[in-house]
């Protein structure tokens, strides 16, 4: 189940930010639960703002670490590509020289 989650990014996208917004949302839900009732309005609007603002910066973070990530792993994927293409045209030029049947070499 790890293996399918690393090699499919927007899942793991997905489910960081699903995680995030949990840790955000229930303190905000226990806080107004038994809480909210004591702050007056003028409070709970700049807290509003605040908490939206911070929840705005922290999504802009993830997404250019998301960005960058993704960036770093189409790298990596083209030269896997690139160097598996080198070895395989070795393999076929090794078994003309030596007139081997290239079904017994893969």
């Amino acid at each position: 189940m790890l293996d399918w989650m690393l090699t499919n990014p927007w899942f793991s996208a997905a489910m960081v930010m699903a995680f995030m917004g949990l840790v955000c949302i229930v303190p905000f839900y226990l806080l107004s639960k038994f809480k909210l009732n004591e702050i007056s309005p003028d409070t709970r609007d700049i807290a509003a703002s605040v908490v939206f603002r911070i929840g705005t910066l922290h999504a802009l973070i993830l997404a250019l670490i998301f960005s960058g990530t993704q960036e770093e792993y189409q790298k990596a994927r083209e030269t896997i590509v690139a160097e598996v293409i080198i070895l395989s045209e070795v393999v076929y030029e090794i078994a003309q020289i030596e007139s081997v049947d290239l079904s017994s070499t893969l």
